[in-house]
């Protein structure tokens, strides 16, 4: 992979670091993790780059392949005040009884926020987990993009 570059910005959802590569972002994680925990996972090299260069395009090359990687792309295609079952989202990436896989790939997501994750929630319209920040971050996420969070569980309109 080439030289890895990695800044700290401000996103609609709080300070997040981001960490990209010539080809685009590889990695992302909620700004108030460490600094030093962020960088122990970026591969080598690494240097301190600048908010504004961080780019919008995913490097997919460097994103897990296969079953992973399709959930990932599928995921792209749930927009902002969206969400989606673990099992309609396996279903959308080909294997439709593999939801607890899917489960999986969002723990292990590597672009948190922009693969995001955060959008996919448990059929029972429960929210889930959410590694990069646990529920209470999950659900402030999806309530800053207009889901209704007021039940504790979701339904109607945003629910595919």
């Amino acid at each position: 992979m080439d030289e890895v570059a990695y800044a700290r910005c401000a996103t609609p959802h709080g300070q997040w670091w981001f960490a990209w590569s010539a080809a685009g972002l590889v990695a992302s994680a909620p700004g108030d993790d460490e600094e030093r925990d962020f960088l122990a996972r970026l591969p080598r090299p690494v240097h301190r780059g600048r908010p504004e260069d961080v780019p919008v395009d995913v490097d997919w090359a460097a994103m897990p392949a296969g079953f992973r990687g399709e959930v990932m792309r599928a995921l792209m295609d749930v927009g902002q005040g969206e969400v989606i079952s673990y099992g309609a989202l396996a279903a959308r990436a080909g294997r439709p009884r593999a939801a607890r896989a899917v489960g999986t790939t969002m723990a292990t997501n590597p672009l948190p926020l922009i693969v995001p994750c955060h959008r996919v929630i448990r059929s029972d319209g429960s929210l889930g987990e959410y590694g990069a920040g646990g529920p209470e971050r999950k659900a402030q996420m999806l309530a800053r993009e207009g889901v209704d969070m007021s039940s504790g569980r979701l339904g109607g309109p945003f629910f595919t």
